[in-house]
């Protein structure tokens, strides 16, 4: 009876000992749990959308691009990044996206015989993926039309709003998608650069119609020469003898040629109202919408495309719920890989 006893505590004891290493290891371990859901608890997060239009240097809109082909990071690190879907084309295609364009007549096109009648006359009835607003020279701006009709209305009913250029333009920052300046003019020489600096707080490309189009274009360097004529005859280092039976007369220079392409940083050259809405729907081929969730405390994100060709980009966030947006940080002109 006593073995029995003495074996019956001492089994006692044991459990007591299991027990309370038990106890110990489970306040162990839900402690580390607490200090470890602490440690990793996540950030706050905001989904945004991101604007981008890719283009080549001389301006063609870079097609078909998916999402691993845009580079996102902030703070040294790449964030996973999803392509808002436009409409069902090939995998990795562009859309012309819905885009609202801005035509801004100025008072030097209304002074060299422009009107703005003759402007409505080369519009289309209908504007497809854009929606087309004006801005005239007195001050006043009509709302956005889909269709001609809509905006002829605009004008004759005077259902417009005292505003100027640069208010309709800081306007168009609210728009979540691709914006668009038209800028209508007979003014020789550049487009204005206050124009330029308020189009590029928007992240809009400007196409200007009418004025000095040179002005606007931009040369890239001496491109290459042309063979040199045979070393005989009258040239410009002074005469050297023909052979037997030759020409008399060669010109023996060496010519080099510099090419010329349109500014693409900022605004493209059109002959036309009707070609410029051609240009613009044909470059949204080049635009992409970029769907991204990043951390609440981040400021800026650096941008890039993995691609082996030399490109542009411009950039612009926005959000529908409003939220604080970040500094798209972009590279310069990209050299090839």
């Amino acid at each position: 009876m006593q073995s029995r006893l003495e074996h019956g505590s001492a089994l006692g004891i044991k459990a007591r000992h299991v027990l309370a290493i038990s106890i110990a290891f489970l306040f162990l371990y839900s402690s580390h749990s607490r200090v470890r859901c602490q440690q990793t608890k996540a950030v706050p997060t905001e989904r945004i959308d991101i604007g981008v239009m890719v283009r080549q240097l001389d301006g063609t809109p870079m097609e078909r691009l998916g999402p691993k082909d845009f580079q996102l990071v902030a703070n040294g690190h790449r964030l996973p990044v999803s392509l808002k879907s436009l409409r069902k084309v090939p995998k990795g295609s562009a859309r012309v996206p819905r885009t609202r364009v801005l035509i801004i007549v100025s008072t030097d096109y209304l002074a060299g015989g422009g009107t703005k009648e003759g402007l409505l006359s080369e519009l289309p009835a209908h504007f497809g993926q854009n929606e087309i607003a004006m801005v005239t020279n007195n001050g006043f701006a009509t709302r956005y039309a889909l269709t001609k009709q809509g905006l002829v209305a605009a004008l004759r009913n005077g259902a417009m709003r005292a505003t100027n250029w640069q208010q309709a333009i800081k306007d168009l920052n609210n728009y979540p998608g691709r914006r668009v300046l038209v800028y209508m003019t007979n003014r020789t020489g550049r487009t204005p650069e206050s124009l330029r600096q308020w189009a590029a707080t928007i992240g809009a490309l400007i196409y200007q119609v009418g004025g000095d189009t040179d002005e606007n274009y931009v040369y890239w360097g001496d491109e290459t020469t042309t063979p040199s004529l045979p070393a005989y005859g009258e040239s410009i280092y002074g005469e050297s003898a023909p052979p037997a039976g030759g020409t008399a007369v060669a010109n023996n220079t060496a010519i080099w040629e510099s090419f010329a392409t349109k500014s693409v940083r900022d605004v493209y050259v059109e002959k036309s109202i009707k070609e410029a809405l051609h240009d613009i729907a044909q470059d949204g081929y080049g635009y992409y919408v970029l769907r991204v969730a990043i951390p609440s405390t981040v400021d800026s994100l650096e941008l890039g495309v993995k691609t082996s060709q030399d490109y542009q980009l411009s950039a612009q966030p926005y959000s529908q719920s409003g939220a604080r947006m970040p500094v798209i940080v972009l590279p310069g002109s990209k050299e090839p890989q």
